[in-house]
């Protein structure tokens, strides 16, 4: 949660926009999801981005 309060603006609309254009864009009823880009705490944990 504190991560969360941490987050920039910028990251959060970015993140509402892949999910705007995954939900609506492209759904999963119609598509597979074949990668998905790491999240901002994935890659502070992983330290690989």
């Amino acid at each position: 949660m504190l991560d969360e309060a941490m987050t920039p603006e910028s990251f959060k609309e970015g993140q509402n926009f892949e999910n705007y254009v995954r939900d609506y864009l492209f759904p999963e009823t119609d598509y597979d999801l074949v990668e998905r880009t790491n999240t901002r705490l994935q890659c502070k944990q992983s330290r690989l981005c």
